[in-house]
């Protein structure tokens, strides 16, 4: 526990002192190590721009940076799903949060809607750091991988950084 504390803290230090390097490295974290959610990241790195009074363009280029490591981070996720298969990944995600219930659900998602779960799934919790795996293992083409995962990525990313921007204007604290 004491660890989890320290990482949050860590990131939280990242975030407020190299705000866009700070969320792209959070992000890439939050994607691969579902410790830190993106639900708290993104609102939080909105928060620190909103005190830095930053202007909404560059709120949204701080999204962006959010999108661009979550998809860092799932790339590596795909390229490991497809090279080791199910079984393997299954080994290792018994370390994680997520289950092997988890997995069968976004394998049947991604098997019943096609491709473009991956995108939609990009903005649902616990499945947007499990739709890499099935996407690799089924042996999704790269190209519109990296295309819808880099979409669904800075529509989710960017969303909660303004929110998080907007709730921050509303209090002053620097």
């Amino acid at each position: 526990m004491l660890e989890i504390q320290a990482l949050v803290q860590w990131i939280t230090s990242l975030v407020s002192d190299y705000l866009y390097g700070g969320v792209f490295i959070g992000a890439i974290i939050a994607t691969t190590v579902p410790v830190i959610p993106s639900e708290a990241l993104y609102p939080l790195a909105g928060f620190v721009a909103s005190q830095n009074h930053m202007n909404l363009f560059e709120v949204i280029l701080v999204g962006i940076s959010g999108g661009a490591g979550a998809t860092v981070a799932s790339i590596a996720l795909y390229v490991i799903s497809l090279k080791l298969g199910r079984d393997a990944i299954l080994k290792h995600l018994r370390h994680t949060r997520i289950s092997e219930k988890h997995l069968a659900k976004a394998e049947r998602w991604f098997e019943k809607y096609g491709e473009k779960m991956v995108f939609f799934c990009r903005m649902v919790p616990v499945l947007r750091e499990l739709i890499s795996i099935p996407a690799g293992v089924l042996g999704m083409r790269p190209v519109k991988f990296l295309i819808y995962t880099f979409a669904g990525s800075c529509i989710w990313s960017t969303g909660l950084t303004i929110f998080g921007f907007y709730f921050g204007k509303t209090i002053k604290i620097f």
